[in-house]
C-alpha cells in the first residue's frame, strides 16, 4: 500500500509535493495511527482505534492495557501476531510510552517503535 507520510498527524510536503511511503514504513505508520486513535472516535470507521481506559488515568491497568494494545494492533490485517508489548512511564513528563513488535504476515518481526501518550 501507499500512503501520504505523516508527522504528528500532518502530511509531509517536500518540493511542493506530498511525500508517499510504502512497505514497512507505511505499515508502521498505519499501526501508530490506529494506536493514537481512541476506539470509535471516527464516525466513518466504527470499531477502529484503541481503548484508552486501561492505559491512562487513575484506574490504569497495565495488563488490561496490553490486551487493548494487542486488540488495536490486530485491526491491521497485515499483522499475524504481537509478540512484544512494553509500557514505560516518564513520571517527570507525565507520559506513557508503548513499544510494540509485530510479526508480519510473512512471519518477519517489525518493531513499531515508541508511541507516546500524554498521561497529564
Amino acid at each position: 500500500m501507499n500512503a501520504p507520510k505523516l508527522i504528528d498527524g500532518d502530511i509531509v510536503i517536500e518540493n511542493n509535493e506530498w511525500v508517499w511511503i510504502d512497505g514497512d514504513d507505511e505499515l508502521v505508520q498505519s499501526i501508530e495511527s490506529t494506536m493514537q486513535t481512541r476506539l470509535d472516535e471516527l464516525d466513518l470507521a466504527p470499531g477502529h482505534g484503541m481503548r484508552y481506559d486501561n492505559l491512562l488515568g487513575k484506574e490504569a491497568n497495565p495488563e488490561a492495557a496490553r490486551s487493548d494494545i494487542i486488540e488495536a494492533v490486530m485491526q491491521e490485517p497485515r499483522v499475524r501476531s504481537v509478540p512484544n508489548v512494553q509500557i514505560t512511564d516518564d513520571t517527570t513528563a507525565r507520559t506513557r510510552s508503548v513499544f510494540v513488535t509485530i510479526e508480519k504476515e510473512d512471519g518477519t518481526p517489525l518493531p513499531i517503535g515508541e508511541v507516546n501518550f500524554d498521561a497529564g
